[in-house]
């Protein structure tokens, strides 16, 4: 299954200029597949085990400026 769910998150690649950018998608995505509660964007933080210091570096990733 794992093979699956990378197979498909790397087509997503050429959809992004930067690696960093590809990155926060793909930690976002399998976050929100694995987290143990709907609590919002900080469940994918608690769940990942991430340092809470990077809520706003992953906030980034769903502001836009268009």
């Amino acid at each position: 299954m794992f093979t699956f769910i990378e197979k498909i998150l790397l087509c997503f690649c050429p959809c992004f200029s930067m690696k960093a950018a590809f990155t926060w998608f793909v930690t976002i995505i399998v976050g929100f597949m694995i987290r143990s509660d709907m609590f919002g964007s900080t469940s994918v933080i608690r769940d990942l085990f991430l340092d809470s210091a990077l809520y706003n570096s992953k906030m980034h990733f769903f502001r836009a400026d268009s």
